[in-house]
């Protein structure tokens, strides 16, 4: 019995192993939970040899044997749940999601940012090897197929069999206060034979594309321009650039704001820009109002305000940042009750990290 479980051992592991091999040579591979479901087997079998050599060396009792025995079924029911939390924690977390009509096996890795790549469904027990597309869903650390409503906005990449992109695809969801998808903005970016964006691939400004805001660097024109009205008198605006004077223009990144209808914009060179959106920021962060690109409008964050008064809501950005050496420096302004009459009073905040954050000008 000992010799034959440790043939049966050896078998199933060499099986494994040649299979996989053979798996990979047409880009397949065994789903995550079949590796761990074969490795429990094995690791099973090899203490239940283990438990048969310890009982021929010691030539226990019946009586023994079926204690120790009870003992071991009672230690594999606890540890079960013990190895399905290991295998949780570091095998791949997969799970099956459908895209543009093709069901894939999703791997995630959610760290620091949340990263999802889509591989060929090939039944309950195979997958492909080659990433056909990778999600990039911001930052976080949560599962955006469980936890959907905290995605706000998706980028896909495609891949052709070689590996090189072929497009990207940008997805971006507008809720209203109660979670609800209310908008929703795709954006397509296909690439040629040599792998670069192609521009008769896109229409760039479409007749119903209206430019808010221009300004030109010498050859460099960039502009914010209005895709679509959203509920709630707000506007999707994007960057567009131009590197030949204003002949033709690309979109800059895949970034989509929305921003109020009277929003304010301002570039002071080809990479510093600003948006004011409401002129008005609220105090308990309720509504993102100011935004920061450092980076050519290929990414905008939204500026934080550290700024306390029990007797304010909200305090007025009254003009755009000046911008010296070492830090930026903006005017803002708030009402105060002084006397039982409403007084205009001037703010003055400093920032040190690009706009990120701004505090008093003490």
């Amino acid at each position: 019995m000992q010799k034959k479980l440790f043939i049966i051992n050896l078998i199933i592991t060499l099986f494994f192993l040649v299979f996989n091999f053979l798996l990979y040579l047409f880009d397949l591979k065994f789903r995550s939970w079949f590796y761990a479901f074969i490795i429990a087997i094995l690791i099973l079998l090899f203490i239940i040899y283990g438990l048969i050599f310890y009982f021929k060396r010691n030539e226990l009792s019946s009586s023994h044997i079926k204690y120790v025995s009870v003992i071991f079924v009672l230690i594999v029911i606890i540890c079960s749940p013990v190895y399905i939390l290991i295998i949780n924690r570091f095998m791949p977390n997969e799970t099956l999601v459908e895209i543009d009509d093709n069901l894939y096996v999703a791997v995630l890795n959610i760290d620091e940012y949340i990263d999802v790549g889509f591989y060929d469904n090939y039944g309950f027990v195979l997958m492909g090897t080659k990433e056909r597309v990778h999600g990039y869903y911001g930052k976080g650390k949560f599962n955006p197929f469980k936890e959907e409503d905290k995605v706000s906005s998706v980028t896909y990449t495609y891949y052709d069999d070689v590996g090189f992109s072929i497009k990207e695809k940008f997805v971006s969801l507008y809720k209203d206060n109660s979670g609800n998808v209310i908008n929703t903005y795709v954006v397509e970016k296909n690439f040629n034979d040599d792998k670069k964006y192609n521009i008769n691939d896109e229409f760039l400004m479409p007749e119903d594309e209206v430019v808010l805001y221009e300004k030109k660097f010498d050859d460099v024109v960039i502009r914010f321009t209005k895709i679509d009205n959203v509920l709630g008198q707000k506007n999707l605006v994007r960057v567009l650039r131009s590197n030949n004077g204003g002949s033709d223009f690309l979109p800059v990144g895949t970034s989509v704001i929305k921003v109020s209808n009277n929003a304010k914009f301002k570039f002071i060179d080809e990479n510093v820009g600003f948006i004011n959106s409401s002129g008005v920021y609220y105090l308990n962060n309720s509504m993102d109002s100011f935004f920061v690109t450092i980076d050519g409008g290929k990414s905008f964050v939204s500026s934080k305000f550290n700024y306390s008064n029990e007797n304010v809501d909200f305090i007025n950005i009254d003009e755009f940042p000046v911008i010296y050496e070492d830090y930026w420096k903006m005017k803002g302004s708030t009402y105060e009750i002084v006397d039982n009459e409403y007084e205009n009073i001037d703010l003055f905040f400093v920032s040190y990290d690009s706009g990120k954050t701004w505090s008093l000008d003490e």
